[in-house]
């Protein structure tokens, strides 16, 4: 895991999601695909270690109201093209903080159910259709490389690099451990108590971290349950792929042309 992980001050959870071994005898290139928490903290040195990375393409997965309290603020020249939209939007405050405000007394079960309905409508959601339409576009034209951050980079941006690793033909252990880094990253428990005083101050009410704790980390049965939405209502990733985000298999072989290696190749 450490070797994923890119250290930096102001942002969380920044790691290559490259590098696992594909069903077919393959390896996901390192080095072209990105995923984190949002870099609106990010400090001059986080800049500076960003920058040979050479972002390509960035996927910014929140909503405005997101986007407008926590500005990326890139810097000049600098900036990837970022995939942004605002299709969908019903309310200012995000559905976590909305949920936060109107639930009485908050308990860690009641937020873990919270957390298992979000992801079982992930994947449907016309905001997250039309971001991952894109992203996917942008691999099979080979725009990389790519990052994809959300707020904390766990949930939405969790979905969609689970999407991204199963098009590549990586298996769904490899799929599910790289969800789970999250966890063994240490950013949890290093973010409960800001996130808590945060959410406090915004919704001016008193939350306890530990109430926070099934929000903040990730479970595997949150990512399970965008996988049987999914293959509910669909039969197969591949098929809601094909029929929701429009990924042909011609896109999936230009991905995986793009960003999957065999031995006898060069990397």
């Amino acid at each position: 895991m450490s070797d994923r992980l890119v250290p930096l001050e102001g942002v969380f959870n920044f790691r290559d999601f490259g590098g696992y071994a594909t069903i077919d005898g393959g390896r996901v290139k390192r080095g072209h695909l990105f995923r984190s928490a949002h870099l609106a903290r990010a400090t001059s040195a986080d800049w500076d270690t960003l920058r040979p990375l050479k972002l390509a393409v960035c996927a910014d997965l929140r909503r405005r109201g997101e986007r407008d309290h926590d500005t990326t603020k890139w810097p000049e020249g600098e900036a990837p093209r970022v995939i942004v939209t605002d299709a969908g939007e019903k309310s200012s405050l995000p559905p976590h903080l909305q949920f936060l405000k109107e639930t009485g007394s908050i308990s860690p079960e009641e937020v873990r159910a919270y957390m298992i309905t979000t992801y079982e409508r992930a994947p449907m959601e016309e905001r997250h259709v039309e971001l991952f339409r894109d992203v996917f576009a942008a691999l099979a034209s080979a725009e990389t490389p790519l990052l994809v951050h959300c707020a904390a980079g766990k949930d939405r941006t969790g979905v969609l690099c689970a999407l991204i690793l199963d098009t590549l033909g990586v298996s769904r252990d490899d799929v599910f451990d790289d969800y789970d880094l999250t966890n063994r990253s240490g950013v949890v428990d290093g973010i409960l108590k800001q996130a808590a005083a945060r959410f406090s101050k915004r919704l001016e009410r008193d939350i306890e971290p530990e109430q926070l704790r099934p929000m903040i980390g990730v479970e595997e049965a949150y990512l399970a349950a965008a996988i049987a939405a999914i293959e509910s209502e669909f039969g197969t990733i591949e098929s809601y792929r094909e029929k929701v985000l429009g990924v042909t298999p011609q896109m999936r072989e230009r991905m995986r042309a793009h960003l999957v290696h065999f031995a006898e190749e060069s990397v």
